[in-house]
């Protein structure tokens, strides 16, 4: 299923087509086949003046990227000089290979997918030579924390990725399905000395959102996340 987003009413505004494969999610446990709100709540922060701030020139690293809305959406909205993308399932990133050539960035490789698993040793994978030749300004994740068995993974991750690059800003945003899951996540935070502080931004009731429109009944939280020390 093809999809725009950011605007689907009017083709002069900036948008994101996104090749969806939602009738896959319902046979395997894989949930990146397509966007989820917490994607939509980050997007729309990144949005904002602030969020843009974050964003304009930065080198960008996304985790569990899914479709690669948020990537695409920094790469060829925000301004980031440079986006490596990355999930952990191959066929995920094969098909956020084909949303980054529908969204005509394949060709100057600006956005960059590449399979990562969290909690492997980054030294030994292709994330420090990705991270020297281009140091990592900010870190963005969204829908990656519902999963209590994974979190000490994605944490042990971060946490390299902390020590490849100390001053790193990262932006985890989720919805609280589960209040123990979601918290279990900043708790892991915390036990590695990371400083963690919520922002205030808050989903609009889907009758007054404008460009993104995703249901808000449940609460949706972003994290900022930095490193010991």
């Amino acid at each position: 299923m093809e999809k725009e987003m950011v605007n689907q009413d009017a083709p002069s505004e900036p948008t994101v087509t996104l090749l969806e494969r939602r009738y896959l999610i319902s046979g395997s446990r894989v949930t990146g086949f397509r966007t989820w709100e917490g994607s939509l709540h980050l997007a729309s922060y990144l949005l904002t003046e602030s969020g843009k701030e974050l964003i304009k020139g930065k080198v960008i690293l996304e985790l569990g990227a899914g479709t690669g809305f948020l990537s695409i959406l920094c790469a060829k909205h925000l301004q980031a000089s440079h986006v490596t993308t990355t999930d952990g399932d191959e066929d995920v990133v094969e098909a956020l290979k084909e949303n980054i050539v529908l969204n005509g960035l394949g060709s100057d490789q600006q956005v960059v997918a590449r399979t990562l698993n969290w909690g492997d040793d980054l030294e030994a994978t292709w994330v420090k030579q990705d991270c020297k030749a281009r140091p990592y300004d900010v870190v963005i994740g969204a829908d990656i924390t519902y999963d209590k068995v994974a979190i000490k993974a994605l944490v042990t991750t971060i946490h390299q990725l902390f020590d490849l690059q100390p001053g790193l800003r990262v932006l985890i945003s989720g919805v609280v399905r589960n209040a123990d899951t979601f918290e279990s996540f900043r708790s892991e935070c915390l036990s590695r000395r990371f400083s963690v502080e919520e922002l205030g931004f808050q989903a609009k009731p889907m009758r007054q959102q404008k460009t993104l429109f995703y249901a808000a009944a449940v609460p949706i939280k972003i994290l900022s996340v930095s490193g010991p020390g």
